[in-house]
């Protein structure tokens, strides 16, 4: 086979096994990045079509082999996140977009694709976490009787699993969206090595030193923290989990500015490590901090690098 081939080919089918690949743990969720990577990279050469029958494939197997278990209803939006994303993402590359422009289009797409999934299953999602949540609590009360514990201790632990698991309820949409978003950053950032390590131009992300953000998503965050206090129900959710999907990019971006920081202060790879540990090791308050810091740079732009915006 001429080498010009191997990636469509690659693409093609990778997208036609797509509807299997969320069936495997955790390989599943590596290949479904490779997948992405193929997809975009056919797409750069010039070989869509390859993912377009692919594609096409993949819905036919999907409905055949999974039919019983995964209607095409649900079938959809996973393959739009799958293949449909990177596709797009791919095309804004051959049109001289920038990564960054490519990941936006991709992660609207992602969101339109899982906000249509969650639609459909959130009945499903909750009724299978009000199981597990049962379940969790019979064997905690089981197990911290066997303990000796008293009543209070047992209720205390079965109201912060209760609140954990409504939490993750409450929150699933932005986790369904940020799984496809990271799946399609990484595929971004693979293929960035792939054509500068081949002395091609592609016109990626760039230093990370220089990671920012549009400055326009802080008034969609400032709207979001508005409705998250005034409103509750479905508004509150839906304002949460805005909050949840830029708050990780504004830790990222955060992030970058204090590397940025640390190299301009010539801090020793030792302080920067221990830095960084004492960073995990706060945990929520080192996120929290991360993502201050990269909503205040994208505004202010502290390092003057308005030409190196992820969009």
């Amino acid at each position: 086979m001429r080498s010009r081939y191997v990636i469509p080919v690659t693409a093609a089918f990778l997208t036609a096994a797509s509807p299997f690949l969320a069936l495997i743990p955790v390989i599943g969720y590596l290949l479904q990045i490779v997948t992405a990577l193929a997809v975009m990279m056919a797409v750069v050469e010039q070989r869509v079509w390859y993912v377009i029958g692919g594609f096409i494939v993949a819905i036919i197997l999907g409905s055949l082999v999974l039919g019983s278990i995964k209607p095409v209803s649900y079938l959809l939006p996973e393959l739009c996140r799958d293949i449909i994303a990177p596709l797009l993402a791919g095309v804004a590359i051959n049109q001289g977009r920038r990564a960054g422009v490519a990941f936006i289009v991709a992660s609207l797409a992602i969101a339109v694709a899982m906000l249509w999934y969650y639609i459909q299953t959130a009945d499903i999602m909750a009724a299978g976490f009000t199981k597990f949540a049962d379940m969790a609590e019979k064997a905690i009360v089981s197990t911290f009787q066997a303990q000796g514990y008293g009543i209070e201790t047992i209720n205390g632990a079965r109201d912060k699993i209760e609140m954990g698991l409504r939490m993750v309820n409450h929150l699933t949409p932005g986790m369904l969206i940020m799984s496809g978003m990271i799946q399609v950053f990484i595929a971004l950032i693979l293929i960035e090595w792939y054509y500068l390590r081949r002395d091609s131009y592609f016109p990626g992300f760039g230093s990370f030193l220089y990671w920012k953000i549009p400055e326009y998503l802080l008034y969609i965050f400032g709207v979001a923290l508005i409705v998250r206090l005034a409103f509750d129900g479905y508004n509150r959710m839906i304002a949460d989990n805005i909050l949840l999907i830029l708050s990780i990019v504004y830790c990222v971006t955060g992030l970058s500015f204090m590397e940025h920081l640390l190299r301009k202060l010539r801090m020793p790879m030792f302080l920067k490590v221990v830095f960084y540990i004492g960073m995990l090791i706060t945990g929520l308050a080192g996120f929290i901090l991360a993502a201050v810091i990269g909503l205040f740079d994208s505004f202010f732009d502290f390092r003057k690098t308005k030409a190196h915006t992820l969009g």
